[in-house]
């Protein structure tokens, strides 16, 4: 009856409790999963030669609410404490593989916000774990003993190794990753002294192959986690392509996008009014800006800054027209400095419109500490929380990247708005 009632009102369902599944999720894809297992809940019970079972058993029948992700964890012999600061049984490693080798429709993270802030590697890993896979492949097992099994979301694989109480290395082969591609994997493993401090552990980068061999090494009440992603080269147009067209102008841009790059690279300044422009240059450069009245800025010229002047004054300035030696195939055309709102919107629906993959973004905030700030460009609080009012707006996630010059605006953003330095 809750299932029905809460699928009536489009309600997610979590049977936390002694539930077991008997295949309800089948009738109602509302209902996302259920405990029904001696999960982390249990505390100093829940133990890693009973969890090492789950995935033959209890998880091979259905989607199961382990409660997995403690950032405290300790060897059995040393555990001590209870809720509301619970630590687990097993190493930090076994932690990491159990949001991947658990099936679940959905994954809780079980420990205190702040924990994971203390170990952000280990929180970005496990929050990027999905709870939909298109393929699975059992590397090695033996109920009871250890599993180690590999998944795949997407193009991205992802492998978790769970042992028992007897620490084994086992080697296992990547044939599942197909020829013809290289991979990159980040590896979370039992540090060296793991059977003791179970908090240790190692986390690793290194290229593999379908030809590779992977020794999946495991202390006691140890586990192993990975995550393989593509080798690909990122093509990025550096300020939209300025060798083949006006420079961070919206025609340099979209023809980038229609060469197929991968990456807009662009850099973004601060108008008199706020508006935020593209401009690799916080002033009209000699190199490529005439003015209104269609005279030529020069390199004796006094500098005009954009910060000087409101948009409506700057959008009758050309930067397109003027011939530059150092780009001698770049097309001559009309061309303004484009406010960045425009850019991206129209980068957006041109991909979305003719079918093509979402469009990257590597933007440069041009703060600097210099003299100036504060006359010639905003002070670099204010320059930051313009551009990220513009960025965020697009709701980008992980296609933007951010990049500056000045370390006061990379602290600040990546203390106001974390995730995309």
């Amino acid at each position: 009856r809750v299932a029905k009632t809460a699928a009536e009102h489009h309600i997610f369902v979590d049977f936390h409790g002694a539930y077991s599944p008997r295949g309800l999720e089948y009738r109602y894809p509302n209902v996302l999963t259920f405990e029904g297992v001696r999960g982390l809940e249990f505390c100093s019970n829940c133990r890693p030669d009973n969890t090492l079972f789950q995935p033959y058993i209890r998880n091979a029948v259905g989607p199961m609410d382990f409660t997995p992700g403690m950032m405290i964890c300790k060897q059995p012999e040393k555990y001590s404490g209870g809720r509301p600061e619970t630590p687990a049984v097993g190493t930090k490693a076994s932690q990491l593989a159990q949001i991947v080798a658990f099936e679940t429709g959905l994954q809780m993270l079980a420990d205190n916000p702040c924990r994971y802030d203390m170990w952000p590697d280990c929180r970005d890993f496990m929050t990027a774990v999905p709870v939909e896979w298109d393929e699975t492949v059992v590397l090695s097992g033996k109920v009871g003993e250890h599993y180690i099994v590999a998944k795949r979301a997407g193009d991205v694989w992802y492998i978790a190794g769970l042992n028992n109480s007897q620490a084994r290395s086992i080697d296992v082969d990547l044939t599942f990753l197909g020829e013809g591609s290289e991979w990159i994997m980040e590896s979370f493993s039992d540090g060296p002294v793991a059977d003791r401090i179970a908090m240790d552990y190692r986390r690793n980068f290194e290229d593999v192959t379908a030809t590779s061999s992977l020794a999946v090494g495991m202390a006691r009440n140890g586990g192993f986690a990975a995550v393989l992603k593509r080798k690909i080269v990122d093509i990025q147009a550096h300020r939209g392509g300025m060798g083949l067209y006006p420079e961070e102008s919206l025609e340099a841009m979209l023809n980038s996008v229609r060469l197929g790059v991968h990456t807009l690279e662009m850099d973004l300044c601060v108008t008199q009014d706020g508006k935020v422009v593209l401009s690799h240059d916080p002033y009209f450069h000699h190199r490529y800006a005439t003015r209104p009245d269609r005279t030529e800025v020069k390199s004796e010229d006094p500098k005009v800054y954009l910060y000087q002047l409101p948009y409506s004054e700057i959008v009758k300035w050309d930067v397109g027209h003027k011939y530059n030696p150092g780009w001698p195939e770049k097309k001559c055309i009309p061309a303004v400095k484009p406010l960045a709102s425009e850019v991206i919107a129209a980068v957006e629906e041109y991909t979305k419109a003719n079918g093509l993959a979402p469009m990257k973004y590597n933007i440069e905030v041009k703060s600097s500490p210099e003299k100036g700030e504060g006359e010639l460009w905003p002070e670099y609080h204010e320059f930051t929380d313009r551009c990220m009012e513009v960025l965020e707006s697009f709701n980008l996630g992980d296609r933007l990247i951010i990049q500056s010059f000045d370390e006061r605006a990379l602290n600040y953003i990546n203390k106001k708005y974390p995730g995309h330095i």
